[in-house]
């Protein structure tokens, strides 16, 4: 039976930089630490990936994060004040009235929302035949 042996973060780092180095060749790495040529191939991949990235420019990532945060947050904004602004023009209305309150031709919200925002069921929502 084979028993898969777990290397920590610590071992795959020596391994890893054992390899970048190119002192010792990939077969005596292997045969040094008991670790197979391909896991030692994708742990130096790696090693030499994360290295790379670590001499990015990080700021420019952590801004692009941001910008995109904040656009979605501004939307959010956007649609919470067009259903607070509906929902503030009709709560003259009577509890038995909220019917009256919908707006088919709402220009942001649809009918399905304002449903919900008045707590209405939908399917009891009629069209008007004429059209007013």
């Amino acid at each position: 039976m084979i028993r898969k042996r777990r290397f920590s973060a610590l071992e795959k780092l020596k391994v890893a930089m054992e390899a970048i180095k190119g002192e010792l060749t990939i077969a005596e790495i292997s045969s040094k630490h008991g670790v197979h040529s391909t896991q030692i191939s994708k742990w130096k991949k790696q090693a030499q990936e994360y290295l790379q990235s670590g001499f990015s420019n990080r700021l420019e990532t952590s801004t692009d994060y941001y910008e995109k945060q904040l656009a979605e947050l501004y939307q959010q904004i956007g649609k919470l004040k067009v259903e607070n602004d509906f929902l503030k023009k009709n709560i003259i209305c009577l509890n038995d009235n909220r019917r009256d309150m919908l707006e088919p031709n709402h220009f942001a919200l649809s009918l399905r929302r304002q449903c919900e925002l008045l707590d209405i069921n939908r399917s009891s929502y009629y069209y008007p035949k004429n059209g007013s």
